[in-house]
């Protein structure tokens, strides 16, 4: 995660954090969804967390995928 906006003078670097530490997911969540957000990929934009939608942990890591930058259009820059 970036604490601001990436490259920002104070706040951003690129860091892991625990999502379980501060609160924000019970531990060994099976799904994107704790006290202050619901995470899910709305395939077919129906503003529901259907099975085939939700976000689920990566291994036993938790939650960790790759941040990277994105142009408009979805290309990797």
């Amino acid at each position: 995660m970036v604490t601001y906006y990436p490259g920002a003078p104070h706040g951003g670097d690129l860091h892991t954090v625990s999502l379980n530490q501060n609160g924000w997911l019970p531990k060994g969540s099976a799904v994107l969804f704790g006290n202050n957000a619901h995470a899910y990929a709305d395939l077919n934009d129906n503003a529901q967390a259907d099975s085939n939608e939700e976000v689920g942990p990566t291994g036993q890591q938790g939650y960790r995928f790759f941040v990277g930058a994105y142009a408009p259009g979805g290309r990797a820059v």
